[in-house]
């Protein structure tokens, strides 16, 4: 029962992880950095980057 559970767990516990690596220094950088608007650019391809990230572990 656990252990067909465990890839999935696994690969959502990384997903998260990735994202919250990601999309946190970022935002922050967004917000209080007057430079940080010189990343908005940078979202969507990191937003698809992440998408991809997560196809790949859902398979």
């Amino acid at each position: 029962m656990f252990a067909t559970r465990m890839p999935a767990a696994l690969a959502v516990s990384i997903a998260l992880a990735a994202a919250f690596a990601v999309f946190t220094p970022l935002a922050w950088l967004i917000h209080h950095r007057d430079w940080g608007i010189a990343l908005m650019p940078l979202v969507p391809l990191l937003v698809w980057a992440m998408m991809r990230l997560w196809r790949r572990l859902a398979g």
